[in-house]
């Protein structure tokens, strides 16, 4: 036995060694001279691991000794190789213990229980040795095949990708070849015939368990492992979620347990999927699509699990997916009508002002009931970029929102489905970001369903040179979740795992996989030729039936169906898909309102703004808040002695009516918690601040207890959740920006540690939150905080690169439009420098007040978070106050004296201030600031500059390069308006560069001071 375990420990469990008795003799062996002499160690015993390699060689020796005459050995390792051998369950380890969550850890090595009827005073007794031994080899073979069947299991409907090949039918009076030669030589049952009490741990006998004999047990062993699913759930290292994974799967006929009814309706869902995609591909051959055909059982495999969610509680569910098979997705699980499919297949004008998108990245919303549910379930498919795997963390963060927003908080009644394609699940690394995500309290939607659409190929690529694991699905250990391969032209075994991970999550609120193993009977879309790149892969999928036809031919030959049913439903189908489509060729515009993904109830899409509105608060209310901020907790809480400093100072402003940053900022969250709205602040360090300035949340220094102001408003309050979140933005921001699409009075804030790293999340900036209302007609009123200035810190840590933000902006500069309202509406998202604490409460309070939603990208400050200039009052942020996009000179001037304009933005603006003053030239230059960017106050600018009769230069003034920062879009904006002046707009600035800011603080200060020089010039 020992033996055993030492020569597959390595494979199985580095951890399974031998507990070392505290008392032993060494004894050589005179029975056997040809054995090698135990070498003593030079190491003084107590400093010597038993796991090093001399104990090892000693074991293995006195094992050896052991097996050929137990009497060579002391009797107390005799006690220990009987016992061993008895008692020592491979699955689990001898190093592994079970803690009271039920999970393993290494944390101690039990000694093996002593069995009495074992020893008869220091003998043996060989009867009861050679009983156990036998239910010990018996106990390996399970665990072999639980371990290791996946291997060998007939996943792939064109029988090309086995590990070790083609597997025959095994011959079931032997151990099938492949197990043996690979995991288990040391396996040896004399007698297949007989009949053996199979491992209590094992349903594999189901009702018959005393009676299988051994190669009946083997044979069972090969349906649940070998057969059109592998399984992979040996990794879990919870006792009880492994326990019911093979109470479940091991249940006798588990993968062919459909009754008629529902092998009926499996087949149905395969004539829709099938007949669909010949229906298109007849009307439209040379349209892109990008079908399911060949891993057809998609979609009876998410209806199933549907119908089983339901059953189980469950009252909505989100659906995430590429483009593969998007078009039957929405049609036969989303019930989307085909008509509204088929229009977009016409060349109509589009209804809406947007630009819109693909016929294969649109969402849809439903509400249907199933045939187990008395309410109707909800189902939303997402609208999605080509961008793949894109799609998944939005979806986390939408499901998550739901969650809240149903007070469903464990995640019983919603559910997250996701769907990939192998080559991008092994491949684009938010997988990684978002799986890490899972158990983690801001993130987890408690349990998400993978569901990977393995055609075994990426576009032209062969699977093994897309990824270097040995499946796609490998991230999935991470999590320690269960994955199934499963052949995808067996329908029956697919829907049994759909339906057995629906009750896995339902269960346990965990994440699982399903790896739906098929091809694609087309090229990546239908007018590619996937023949110059795999032409044996489509030589043999050319002679493969599709699935419906040959469950089809199953059905018959079982007599479930009959083939004058099947001629008339197909019939019916085609007939039904033939008005559709003559319905849908009567439509005269493509509305883009079914293909919303999450309507937003009584919130107008289109709804204009009549008014700016204000956005102040009640001083009452905003001296309330700022007390409440200001204070410590309750006794015995003991705060930092920082914080006491920090909350000092509070008080000070307050008395002196002179708020700073972040005060302002927790003012203007307390007033919309107050107002009953959900507030969500999250990013890399957001409860302190990575500037240490917000202290959203105190901790306790002699506890773990927290304490967190904004959470102790008033009973009425919204609901205040501020968290740190993972150290990622691609991920992290997605989440952020689907949990916003749920519900238009949610206040979703992203902020990134240094706006510098916020370009990690460049594709969900250009794929979603800039463009999301133009191609697809969702809204969002995400909140972006990107530290941004050129203060000398380097390039990484200077810019967020708002250049990138500006270029996004749907606007141009060639069509002046001066009401602010119809701006605001049109715009993709708003884009704010602020230079003042008050312009941020109000651009935070203006997100809700709009009648519409729009992202805002706010570029906040570092230094000035605790510049002494940088301040507002009670009365800048009262109730009759509103924001300002454009903020003109404070100082008296005499504006005839003036010569030259200077337009600015944030920091830079108390520089141009202070050198100013030292250049004395506060009555010849006037300084106006940008506190929005985008979209341009131009009629702002334009009644401001035109108060200046004498002017002499026009300038705008920033501290990025010319290629960096504001320029390049406010540049040709201050143009427009002042083309018919006599003086040009000119650019004081740093010169362009192939980085945002230097990292040497010489060179720096140096540009600094020629920069002002710069500005402070007349000419």
């Amino acid at each position: 036995m020992l033996r055993a375990v030492s020569k597959y420990k390595q494979v199985l469990c580095a951890s399974c060694q031998p507990r070392i008795p505290t008392k032993m003799t060494m004894h050589s062996s005179t029975d056997n001279p040809k054995k090698t002499p135990i070498q003593k160690s030079k190491v003084k015993l107590h400093q010597e691991s038993f796991l090093n390699g001399t104990f090892a060689n000693y074991i293995e020796q006195m094992y050896d000794n052991w097996l050929q005459n137990p009497a060579s050995v002391h009797h107390s390792w005799a006690k220990y190789f009987a016992e061993e051998a008895a008692n020592m369950n491979p699955e689990v380890g001898a190093s592994t213990i079970a803690t009271k969550e039920g999970e393993l850890n290494d944390a101690a090595i039990p000694i093996p229980k002593r069995d009495p009827q074992l020893m008869e005073g220091d003998f043996i007794n060989p009867e009861i040795i050679n009983l156990r031994s036998e239910a010990a080899q018996l106990q390996n073979l399970l665990f072999v095949y639980r371990d290791s069947g996946h291997l060998m299991a007939n996943v792939d409907p064109l029988d090309m990708s086995t590990p070790f090949g083609k597997i025959k039918t095994p011959d079931y009076n032997r151990i099938p070849n492949e197990i043996y030669m690979n995991f288990a030589p040391w396996l040896q049952f004399p007698d297949m015939t007989k009949h053996v009490a199979l491992p209590e741990d094992t349903a594999v006998g189901g009702d018959q368990s005393e009676r299988l004999n051994i190669g009946e047990f083997i044979k069972r062993l090969e349906d649940v492992y070998c057969g059109p699913v592998g399984v992979e759930i040996n990794h879990i290292r919870n006792v009880k979620r492994l326990k019911w994974l093979k109470t479940e799967i091991e249940t006798p006929n588990f993968y062919v347990s459909l009754d008629k009814d529902e092998k009926i309706l499996l087949w149905r869902n395969l004539l829709l999927t099938h007949h669909l995609e010949k229906f298109c591909n007849k009307k439209w051959p040379s349209e892109k699509r990008f079908s399911i055909e060949g891993c057809d059982v998609l979609v009876p495999a998410c209806n199933f699990f549907i119908h089983e969610c339901s059953k189980l509680g469950v009252d909505t569910l989100v659906f995430g997916s590429a483009h593969r098979g998007r078009l039957n997705l929405l049609t036969n699980i989303v019930h989307a009508p085909p008509q509204n499919i088929f229009t977009r297949f016409l060349a109509l004008e589009y209804k809406d002002s947007g630009d819109g998108d693909v016929k294969y990245h649109l969402g849809a919303y439903v509400k249907y009931k199933t045939p187990h549910s008395e309410k109707p379930v909800t189902l939303t498919l997402s609208s999605n970029p080509s961008h793949l795997e894109a799609v998944y963390p939005v979806n986390l963060g939408k499901t998550k929102a739901f969650q809240f927003l149903k007070k469903d908080p464990a995640g019983d009644r919603i559910v997250h489905v996701s769907l990939h394609g192998d080559a991008a699940f092994s491949g684009e690394g938010v997988i990684y970001e978002c799986i890490q995500m899972a158990k983690i309290e801001p993130y987890n939607v408690h349990g998400t369903i993978h569901v990977i659409i393995n055609n075994q190929l990426g576009f032209t690529a062969d699977s093994w040179e897309t990824r270097s694991s040995m499946y796609a699905t490998c991230v999935a250990k991470v999590i320690g979740a269960p994955v199934f391969h499963v052949n995808a032209d067996e329908p029956e075994a697919v829907v049994s795992i759909m339906k057995l991970i629906a009750r896995y999550r339902q269960t346990f609120k965990r994440d699982a996989f399903i790896d739906i193993i098929g091809y694609r009977r087309h090229g990546h879309n239908e007018g590619d030729d996937p023949s110059f790149t795999q032409p044996l892969m489509y030589e043999k999928i050319k002679k493969t039936l599709p699935i419906f036809e040959k469950y089809t031919l199953k059905l018959l030959k079982e007599g479930v169906i009959t083939e004058d049913m099947v001629k008339q439903e197909v019939e019916e189908y085609l007939q039904t898909l033939e008005a559709e489509y003559q319905t849908s060729k009567k439509a005269e515009v493509f509305d883009s309102t079914p293909w919303i993904d999450v309507p937003w109830e009584g919130f107008e899409k289109n709804k204009h703004l009549t008014a700016i509105p204000k956005t102040g608060g009640k001083m009452d209310k905003l001296h309330a808040l700022a007390k409440l901020v200001s204070q410590p907790p309750p006794e015995p809480f003991k705060i930092h002695r920082s914080l006491q400093r920090v909350l000092s100072q509070r008080n000070n402003m307050i008395e002196e009516n002179s708020l700073d940053w972040a005060l302002a900022e927790a003012l203007a969250l307390g007033t919309i918690l107050d107002d009953g709205n959900h507030v969500r602040l999250i990013g890399q360090d957001s409860k302190r601040g990575t500037f240490s300035h917000r202290h959203a949340v105190y901790h306790d220094q002699v506890s773990r207890n927290t304490f967190t102001p904004l959470e102790h408003i008033g009973p009425q309050q919204g609901k205040f959740n501020v968290y740190n979140s993972i150290l990622n933005e691609m991920a992290a921001l997605s989440y952020e920006y689907g949990y916003s699409l749920v519900d238009p009075n949610l206040l979703v804030i992203w902020e990134a540690q240094f706006g510098d790293f916020a370009n990690n999340a460049q594709a969900v900036f250009d794929q979603w939150i800039s463009s999301g209302d133009s191609k697809w007609s969702i809204q969002s009123g995400l909140v972006m905080f990107l530290p941004h200035g050129i203060e000398g810190q380097g390039p990484e840590h200077s810019s967020a690169r708002p250049e990138r933000f500006l270029e996004l902006c749907s606007d141009s500069p060639r069509c002046v439009e001066l009401d602010m309202k119809k701006q605001l509406f049109n715009a993709n998202w708003f884009i704010l420098h602020p230079s003042n604490p008050s312009t941020l409460f109000h651009a935070l309070r203006r997100q809700l007040q709009l009648p519409f939603r729009r992202p805002l990208v706010v570029l906040t400050p570092k230094s000035l978070l605790r510049h002494p200039q940088v301040k507002c009052t009670f009365e800048d942020l009262s109730a009759d106050k509103k924001f300002q996009a454009y903020l003109p000179e404070t100082s008296n001037q005499k504006k005839d004296k003036v010569l030259k304009y200077i337009l600015c933005s944030g920091k830079i603006y108390y520089d141009l201030i202070e050198a100013r003053d030292k250049a004395g030239l506060g009555d010849k230059i006037s300084i106006a600031r940008l506190e929005q960017i985008s979209p341009f106050p131009y009629l702002d600018f334009i009644e401001d500059v035109s108060s200046y009769k004498n002017l002499t230069q026009i300038c705008w003034c920033q501290s990025e390069p010319e290629n960096f920062g504001f320029w390049n879009y406010v540049g040709p904006r201050m143009c427009s308006v002042m083309e018919i002046s006599t003086h040009p707009v000119c650019y004081v600035g740093r010169d362009s560069s192939s980085v945002p800011a230097t990292g040497f603080s010489s060179i720096y200060k140096k540009s600094q001071e020629c920069l002002m020089e710069d500005a402070m010039s007349i000419d």
